[in-house]
């Protein structure tokens, strides 16, 4: 993995959510109100990454799993 992804994917913090924290607050300035953001996540950041896209101000936030049932997508509407 670490010979084929960018550095930043495989860096991200003590907690993993680095790129959640900056990247969820700047997608408020690129979509339009009612637009989705949906995000590949790690199994366990499901919780952690629907706490920040609600506290940014996104709505009915997903978590959808994958096919063996772990968390994998992360969805929210904006409303900004």
């Amino acid at each position: 993995v670490k010979h084929h992804e960018p550095e930043g994917a495989l860096v991200a913090g003590e907690e993993g959510l680095d790129i959640y924290r900056r990247l969820i607050p700047a997608a408020k300035e690129h979509l339009t109100p009612g637009g989705y953001l949906l995000m590949e996540i790690g199994c366990a950041q499901g919780m952690p990454v629907r706490n920040i896209m609600e506290e940014t101000g996104f709505k009915d936030v997903k978590i959808i799993k994958d096919l063996a049932g772990l968390d994998r997508v992360a969805c929210g509407r904006s409303e900004f």
